[in-house]
């Protein structure tokens, strides 16, 4: 099964490269076993065919030595030359019996079979591992699920193996769950606190609908820049716009609260307006100041202030573009629509509230 995926992957994967695998490389292995019936028969002393058979293997030991420059003993032993141990040398070694000279090989069995180098084991059972390497601009997650659709198509799997994937592969799968979590949790906490805070559910809801618009942006921007997504990049991009674009909803909703409170007389359209009016400026220079702060490593290039230059960035810089991009998309994208939806989705709120208020008035009346 391991040689069929690899060849697979060999004839129809493109993206991978230096294709090595851990299968085992069988070798043959000769093993020699002593007639003891026949060699007692014939008057031998099994120690005379031990040596014999010991001169066209590893010899026979003679003692030890170690050097004046040394820790260890080297150990002194006894053979053929390397062109004489063979098995057929056997045949040319004599040992004396009660009926003259008869050749070792007359009371030797000689077996060959297969062993295998080495077999890995993990978690007590035995697997086989295929490895590569990831062309460059190659997609490493598009090649991968080029492999698991021919797995299925082909039913490769059967209940007696399975199949991982390691490498790139497992490690972005670990970050993404991690990210995955991390992101739960904080909108979780971030929804616990702004209901206290607010004492309402709708509202915080209203808030946290901006994280929506922050990740829809940056797709938006990784996809208008065709910059490849980084699991860990633009996941912690991601997570990380959720504590930064709520405020923009936080300052607009608490200032419409504290207008309500203290001009009761107006109406909604006039509150909304005022509440945006009144907090255009902050949201935009918020907003503004921290896209321009990330726009050199958003677009790749860095500035030597010394030399007074602008090149591309290195390897580092280029890694952590997809980062910058992320940011700054994501934030000026939910800027944009949270000054548009908010505003429309606090009006929706207060007048289906103002609606059921006056619907259980008239039941009550």
């Amino acid at each position: 099964k391991t040689l069929e995926l690899r060849d697979y992957i060999e004839n129809n994967i493109d993206g991978l490269t230096g294709l090595s695998d851990t299968t085992p490389k069988y070798k043959i292995e000769w093993k020699l076993d002593v007639d003891k019936e026949r060699a007692y028969q014939a008057g031998i002393n099994l120690f005379e065919i031990g040596s014999a058979v010991q001169m066209v293997t590893n010899g026979i030991l003679l003692g030890e030595y170690r050097p004046d420059d040394s820790r260890e003993e080297i150990e002194i032993r006894a053979r053929f030359p390397a062109d004489q141990r063979t098995l057929s040398s056997l045949d040319q070694i004599s040992v004396n019996t009660r009926n003259g000279a008869v050749p070792v090989s007359s009371f030797v069995k000689v077996d060959a079979r297969q062993n295998a180098t080495s077999l890995n084991k993990i978690d007590g059972k035995y697997y086989h591992e295929i490895s590569g390497i990831n062309k460059p601009g190659y997609n490493l997650y598009d090649e991968i699920s080029k492999i698991k659709q021919w797995m299925e198509d082909s039913d490769f799997e059967d209940s007696r193996m399975e199949v991982r994937f390691g490498g790139l592969t497992q490690q972005g799968d670990e970050a993404t769950n991690f990210l995955l979590l991390a992101m739960v949790g904080a909108l979780f906490l971030m929804f616990i606190i702004l209901v206290t805070q607010f004492n309402s559910i709708s509202q915080p809801i209203i808030i946290l609908m901006s994280v929506i618009f922050s990740t829809s942006g940056v797709f938006l921007g990784l996809t208008i820049s065709q910059v490849e997504p980084s699991t860990i990049m633009t996941g912690t991009a991601i997570v990380g716009l959720a504590g930064i674009v709520v405020n923009n909803n936080i300052v607009l909703i608490d200032t419409y609260n504290r207008l309500k409170i203290d001009f009761p007389d107006k109406n909604i359209e006039e509150l909304i307006t005022e509440t945006c009016m009144s907090r255009l400026r902050p949201v935009l220079l918020t907003t503004i100041t921290t896209i321009f702060g990330l726009i050199f490593l958003a677009s790749g290039y860095s500035i030597d202030l010394l030399n007074q230059t602008v090149y591309e960035g290195t390897s580092t810089v280029k890694w952590y573009q997809a980062f910058g991009i992320s940011i700054c998309w994501g934030l000026g994208f939910s800027t944009v629509i949270t000054l548009i939806a908010t505003p429309a989705l606090l009006m929706i709120l207060e007048k289906f509230t103002n609606w059921s208020k006056n619907l259980r008035g008239g039941y009550s009346g």
